[in-house]
């Protein structure tokens, strides 16, 4: 038991400095101009501003159905978490128990080498969003996808992490039009300057049923849900509290996952960056 809270007490510790020393990096970049192409200048100032912009048609109607075609026909059979030789990893969550939160998502890492028109998709602009909203280095790393079907019990709003910062795209392959089909949810301007995010990391450390990066308290005015048809994708700072909706009966959510790296002085000090270098040349 004292292990366990040290261990949580030293997690705590380093994520509220890594939060002020990347405050202090967010600080410094605050009034970094956007550039002189409209688009990525328009969605930047979004994504600096709020943490979250969404890019409509972002792929076209045919490679959205033949993706999706695809993707079906790999999980088809699977029930349990599979390794497959060429590195594509299907993650089954909560495959353990049924108590456990996104119980039956399931999260294909790696999903480029089983389907490799994920490739084909240009994300370059993407890359261009984030280093304007930032004013820093990015790298994109991994393509994950998101199968969501029946989810009703999903984690609580929470960050992934204080460092690395890491972005996400999340493509939707199938229309997200309502609460009841799990949209991808945000506490729009959480992801920097947050006194929110500071107090649920302190809090954490003395309640036992919390994780240290779970956020129980922020401002309910400040929610937005992503809504979007097939094709709309949604660009996040995954430094803002969020979390996936839960579904209601029958309804699905499955979209792409593309990550990007923001490469920082402070990201050098996270275990979890050397570990995405180690797996992705710079």
């Amino acid at each position: 038991m004292g292990g366990q809270l040290m261990k949580k007490l030293k997690e705590s510790a380093l994520n509220i400095i890594s939060l002020m020393w990347q405050d202090m990096i967010n600080l410094k970049h605050l009034l970094d101009g956007y550039g002189k192409d409209r688009e990525v200048a328009v969605h930047a100032r979004q994504l600096r501003k709020k943490g979250i912009t969404v890019i409509e048609n972002f792929i076209d109607k045919n490679s959205i159905g033949m993706i999706k075609r695809r993707l079906e026909d790999l999980i088809k059979d699977v029930s349990a978490p599979l390794r497959m030789d060429n590195g594509t990893y299907i993650h089954i969550r909560g495959h353990s128990s049924e108590t456990n939160a996104d119980h039956g998502m399931i999260d294909v890492f790696n999903v480029d080498n089983s389907i490799h028109e994920v490739n084909a998709i240009d994300t370059s602009l993407l890359t261009d969003i984030i280093k304007k909203a930032s004013g820093q280095k990015v790298k994109p790393i991994r393509k994950n996808a998101y199968i969501n079907r029946n989810i009703k019990q999903t984690r609580i709003y929470h960050v992934d992490n204080v460092q690395p910062v890491i972005y996400k795209g999340f493509l939707y392959l199938t229309d997200v039009t309502a609460d009841e089909y799990g949209p991808y949810s945000l506490v729009t301007g959480s992801h920097r300057f947050s006194p929110y995010v500071y107090w649920n990391l302190f809090r954490n450390l003395f309640l036992k049923d919390y994780r240290s990066t779970d956020m129980p308290h922020y401002r309910t005015k400040k929610v937005i849900a992503a809504y979007g048809d097939a094709g709309a994708l949604v660009l996040s700072n995954q430094n803002a509290i969020h979390r996936g909706l839960p579904q209601g009966e029958g309804k699905e959510r499955i979209a792409l996952i593309f990550n990007f790296l923001v490469i920082s002085r402070a990201s050098y000090f996270s275990k979890s960056f050397k570990n995405h270098l180690r797996r992705n040349t710079m």
